[in-house]
């Protein structure tokens, strides 16, 4: 039987691929960084054959300090049989408008149900998502 959620570590792909700051632990599978390169990153982990995220399995957001929210996706391989999660920080916003991160559901279906769930909870808007 194949084991899901295996470990593998993304360090080197990461540094040829991302052109931003994160702080990646190979040791928990996090991926820490700015939401305001989501739409970068979720590029590379579908479309890269090295990691092949092909299923995005949860997509939620904590409001952690108070006042800071964050954008948690939970990613799975069918191929490679590895998982990551990614912790995207969403810029405070001074104007007063609804935070914003970019649409997931342009590599992932399965974003479409929970991006509103998070608009719903946190008042997270995703940009270009189709409701």
């Amino acid at each position: 039987m194949n084991k899901v959620g295996r470990k593998t570590d993304f360090s080197q792909i990461f540094a040829e691929k991302l052109s931003f700051p994160y702080d990646y632990d190979p040791e928990k599978q996090i991926l820490r960084m700015s939401a305001e390169n989501v739409s970068h990153l979720l590029d590379i982990l579908f479309n890269d054959e090295n990691l092949a995220f092909d299923y995005l399995r949860d997509l939620t957001a904590k409001d952690e300090p108070p006042g800071t929210f964050h954008v948690v996706y939970n990613f799975l391989s069918f191929k490679h049989r590895h998982t990551l999660m990614v912790i995207a920080q969403v810029p405070a916003n001074d104007q007063g408008d609804l935070p914003e991160v970019d649409s997931a559901t342009k590599y992932y279906n399965s974003a479409n149900w929970m991006e509103r769930e998070v608009y719903d909870m946190f008042g997270i808007r995703f940009r270009n998502h189709p409701d």
